[in-house]
Parts: C-alpha cells; structure tokens; sequence
C-alpha cells in the first residue's frame, strides 16, 4: 500500500507541476532558445535513477526516464529529432534526461543541444556489482561479445578506444565468475568519462554515489546550483544511506580488483579536486 501511496503522490505532483509550468511558459512567453538539457549518465546501477528522481521533484525540470516511451525505447534513447522535439514542446527550462546506455555519447548528445550540461554519476564497484546481481543474476553485460568484438554488444563496447579494449582483453578470461566480468564492465564504462574529456568540462557534474546519499543536504543543493534550479526540502528528503555498503564485497579477481581500485582512485580524485567549486 506504501508503494502504491508514494505513486500516487508522485503523480499528483507531475499533473500539478506540468500545468504550473505551461501556466508560468504562457504567461513569460519562454522560447526554445530559454531552454537547457541536462543528460545524466554513468554506469547502470551507479545511482542515477535515484539522482533522475531527486531532480524530478524540482518545480523547474522535466525528467525523461529511460523507461519514458516518449523518449526511448527498450532503454535506449531515441532519434534525436524526436529528442529535440520533446525539448522544445517542454514547458520546462530545465529538461533532464537519462544518457546511460549512451554514455558513450554524452559529449556528443552535450555539442547537439548547446549550451547543454551533464551529470555523471558514479559509485564504489563493490555495490554496483552487488546490485547488478541481484537484479540480473548470471548477467555478466556480453562481457565475452565484447572482448571477440566490441562491436558486437550493442551500446556495451561502443565508443571503447583501442586502448580500453586491450586492457579488457588482457584481463578477461572466460572462466571468470560473474562478479568479475562485471567489474571489468564498471571500469571499462566509467573510463569514457576520461575519454571525453570530462575531467576537464567544467559543464559536467560527478558525483560521488556514497557522498551524496550520507550528507544529502549539502550535495543535493550543490546539484541544484548546477542544473541551475531551486533546492527543495522535499528533493532531500527523497534520498537514505541505507544503500552504502549493506552487503559483503564480491569475489572479484584480485587483477580485476587492482584495475578498478584505480579507475576508482581516478574518479575520486577528480570528484575531490572540484568538490570546492560544486559546493
């Protein structure tokens, strides 16, 4: 009953929001031209529904999930006429939209709706991989298809340089156990951040999963600030740590574990070096 309750709310709350917003656009007469994108992306199971949700309690946005048929279709995004379409008949300024299995993208997607921003979100590997197994369990992302060839899989190895792929060749093997596999697969995902120089935008946000969901308050305006909306109470509160590091790390493979140690150093690193500009 709780869940259905919740539903309710939430939905009350996007019929009211949509018509103060066309009301608002009406009467301010805002273009198009008034209008800013912002693509959250990251790695599946990093925290983005939870940050896509946190923002779609703002009065200023509207949220496109990646289950929105609207916008996408079987989780991917969709053409992206039909992407600019919605934008501009949105009757919010600030339009959010879920980039995951297009991470590969997110620049491109940013240089297409000038001046765009994104937010990408990332999280300790232990607890992405947990997750992903318990909601995909035996799932390993076609990690074999994308070590024969990374074009093979889909949206999984797109955009991987030739440099990428030869540090997952080398550490794949096929006997390696589920954890694992997914453990490259966070890496090798999180390492398109670098790709496209994001380390070095400073019109794309990271956030770090763990900070966020233990000091809500302080990262949730921050995030606010930087979408350019105002910070609600009700934002915040949508937002519990009991996420963080609930169950026993995975079996990973002891290489496998070095090489996300690193990614994750590197992620934490640039997340550190801005943490003063974000707050």
């Amino acid at each position: 009953m709780a869940n259905v309750s919740q539903q309710f709310r939430r939905l009350s709350f996007l019929r009211i929001k949509e018509a103060r917003q066309r009301l608002r656009r009406q009467i301010r007469a805002e273009g198009a031209r008034d209008r800013e994108v912002v693509f959250v992306s990251g790695v599946q199971r990093s925290g983005t529904n939870m940050l896509m949700e946190v923002l779609e309690r703002s009065w200023e946005t509207e949220v496109f999930m990646e289950t929105d048929p609207r916008a996408f279709d079987n989780y991917l995004m969709r053409e992206r006429p039909i992407i600019r379409r919605l934008v501009e008949a949105s009757p919010s300024r600030t339009v959010v939209i879920k980039a995951l299995c297009e991470a590969h993208e997110v620049a491109q997607l940013m240089a297409d709706f000038a001046p765009a921003r994104a937010i990408w979100m990332y999280r300790h590997y232990d607890d992405m991989i947990n997750s992903n197994m318990v909601a995909w369990p035996g799932g390993r992302n076609q990690i074999e298809d994308v070590v024969r060839d990374r074009d093979s899989a889909g949206w999984r190895g797109r955009g991987m340089t030739d440099e990428t792929h030869a540090i997952i060749r080398r550490h794949h093997r096929p006997e390696m156990n589920d954890a694992s596999a997914l453990g490259l697969f966070w890496y090798y995902r999180n390492q398109l951040f670098f790709d496209q120089g994001f380390d070095r935008n400073d019109r794309v946000m990271l956030v770090r999963y763990e900070s966020m969901v233990t000091d809500p308050a302080k990262h949730v305006a921050a995030i606010a600030r930087f979408a350019g909306i105002e910070c609600r109470r009700s934002m915040v509160d949508l937002i519990s740590p009991a996420s963080v590091r609930k169950r026993p790390s995975p079996d990973i493979d002891g290489d496998v574990r070095a090489l996300c140690d690193e990614m994750l150093a590197r992620l934490d690193a640039v997340w550190r070096s801005r943490w003063e500009d974000y707050a």
